[in-house]
């Protein structure tokens, strides 16, 4: 019978794999350290005078940015929030973006005050 040896690495060795696998993409979010879900955000399109998407679901920490894609229709846009729970809102403009970290779990409203009828949206946060 053979006996086999049991190798732990050191902390520090954890460390630095933990380190080189995340800086190549190949760790998971508790080895990284950071959550995937943070790092990701989401894209909401102002164009032909309607959100696009109009609902979104989001987890807490991730970013939504609005990016203004109607200056061919000579129209200004803004993104006003709405409802009980609410983030601060975008200024009036034509071109450009505009990004909102949420940081608290609830439903988001939100509209174009300008284009009420036709720009109506939503963003879960989990």
């Amino acid at each position: 019978m053979h006996a086999h040896r049991i190798h732990i690495a050191s902390p520090a060795a954890i460390a630095a794999a933990a380190v080189a696998l995340a800086a190549f993409g190949l760790a998971g979010p508790a080895l990284a350290g950071a959550s995937s879900a943070s790092a990701s955000s989401h894209t909401i399109t102002l164009k032909n005078i309607a959100f696009h998407p109009a609902k979104l679901r989001v987890a807490v920490g991730q970013p939504v940015t609005w990016r203004w894609e109607d200056a061919s229709l000579d129209t200004q846009h803004n993104v006003t929030s709405t409802g009980a729970a609410r983030f601060k809102s975008s200024p009036t403009k034509m071109t450009g973006t505009y990004t909102v970290r949420f940081t608290h779990v609830g439903i988001y409203h939100f509209e174009c005050t300008i284009h009420p009828q036709s720009m109506q949206g939503e963003i879960i946060v989990h």
